[in-house]
């Protein structure tokens, strides 16, 4: 499940997100040469609106994991509920990151802020380099656990 999730993160991201960024920056551009501040309000909106379902459908599926891993939770030792917990404490705060880069991302593509871009990505890369050593330590624990049985 949590190899599921982040696969379909990752693929959900790019195959929903692009179209949307590519879409935003299209509608904004025209706006702005034509100097349509409506319109760039429009674009905007259509984007941020746009961007929380993209939100709302991964925290959904956020909260899935965490449901499913409650099982583990019944059987566990006290080691994996530890790194069951660092892992949901972390996926809380990537989706913290990701949801503050989503709304600062208009802003900095209006500011061609790269610096602030690069900044967020390399913040949620972190994370999911922390997640997947976390996900690793888990699966070596229970493969341990599980060969002393």
């Amino acid at each position: 499940m949590i190899d599921k999730f982040t696969s379909e993160a990752n693929k959900s991201m790019q195959s929903n997100f692009l179209p949307i960024l590519e879409k935003f920056n299209k509608n904004f551009l025209d706006a702005s040469s034509k100097n349509n501040k409506k319109s760039e309000t429009s674009a905007i909106t259509v984007f941020s609106k746009k961007v929380q379902k993209l939100t709302f459908d991964a925290n959904e599926e956020l909260l899935k994991l965490k449901q499913e891993t409650n099982t583990i939770r019944l059987i566990a030792s006290d080691e994996i509920l530890n790194k069951l917990n660092v892992m949901d404490l972390t996926y809380d705060k990537m989706m913290e990151k990701s949801n503050r880069m989503m709304s600062t991302l208009p802003q900095q593509v209006m500011t061609n802020d790269q610096d602030g871009m690069k900044k967020n990505q390399k913040e949620l890369e972190i994370s999911a380099m922390v997640i997947k050593s976390l996900k690793d330590d888990i699966i070596k624990l229970m493969r341990k656990e599980l060969n002393e049985i």
